[in-house]
């Protein structure tokens, strides 16, 4: 792990594909310092609060969640601060408390239907069992409905509920001064819904709120690069484009991939097809 520095009051630390480790933020303001994400676990999330020291930085006195899965929450039992979520995030927390992180029990929610076996396989490599037989559950001490403000002096963090089709519970981290937005992980498709699916009535208007904002740098919570407000644009463009098609020409994917194709003029990558396959499932 390494803290990168984004502006002179924002750091991150990139996602680290094999174990789905997430990207880590951290907002420096005058009078309280913000943590966005708890990270995959302990030793993630100790491993940032390390960084933070090594660079003579504030260790954070609030924490906020994007979301409940567990890539982004595990971590935040070791983090001594203040833990913010929004309230359907809460909830599921408080399920997850109940829950044991075993193999034997992963694996049977897996084979019931109530896990998914990509986030058991990387919670196996990221944690021994017998350190998940340790995980506790934070429940966070403040919880909101659609948005809260916090002053950390000299800066404003904007935390806002914006749902989406990756877990209705996403919530992004926005601040003004330094037009940066933490995304979180809500610009994704499904996974725990199958098949894996975006729906036009979520992806859109999630995505306009986000362009709304006129920030310089987004960042999603698996992507060591963030998006400039133009890669934004084109982004949702994109997504538009693919989204026409499909309720335009609901037949069958080939037919999709080959007008598709033609409309970005070019052959079509995975990635490509990835995006028709999640929009022709969500029509």
């Amino acid at each position: 792990m390494k803290l990168q520095q984004i502006t002179d009051h924002i750091y991150t630390t990139p996602p680290i594909e094999a174990t789905d480790r997430p990207l880590l933020g951290v907002v420096i303001g005058e009078k309280s310092t913000l943590m966005v994400d708890a990270g995959n676990s302990p030793d993630h999330a100790n491993q940032f609060l390390k960084l933070l020291k090594q660079y003579g930085l504030k260790a954070p006195d609030y924490l906020v969640l994007t979301h409940w899965h567990w890539d982004h929450v595990f971590g935040a039992n070791t983090i001594n601060a203040t833990l913010i979520a929004q309230d359907e995030t809460t909830r599921k927390l408080q399920e997850m408390g109940r829950l044991s992180w075993k193999d034997k029990a992963l694996d049977q929610r897996v084979e019931e239907g109530a896990e998914i076996e990509f986030c058991s396989s990387h919670m196996k490599i990221e944690l021994s069992d017998r350190q998940r037989a340790q995980i506790k559950i934070k429940i966070p001490e403040v919880s909101f409905e659609k948005h809260l403000t916090l002053d950390l002096g000299n800066l404003t963090a904007q935390i806002i509920h914006v749902g989406g089709d990756h877990s209705a519970d996403s919530s992004i981290v926005f601040i003004p001064e330094e037009k940066v937005v933490f995304m979180g992980d809500c610009i994704y498709d499904t996974i725990y819904e199958t098949p894996r699916r975006y729906t036009p009535r979520k992806i859109f208007p999630l995505l306009e709120k986000l362009l709304s904002l006129n920030a310089a740098f987004y960042f999603d919570g698996h992507s060591g690069q963030p998006m400039s407000f133009p890669d934004l644009e084109t982004f949702t463009n994109y997504l538009r484009t693919i989204s026409r098609l499909v309720s335009e020409n609901a037949e069958d994917l080939a037919s999709l991939q080959t007008k598709l194709s033609k409309a970005l003029a070019r052959e079509l990558n995975e990635e490509d097809q990835e995006y028709i396959e999640n929009f022709f499932n969500g029509r």
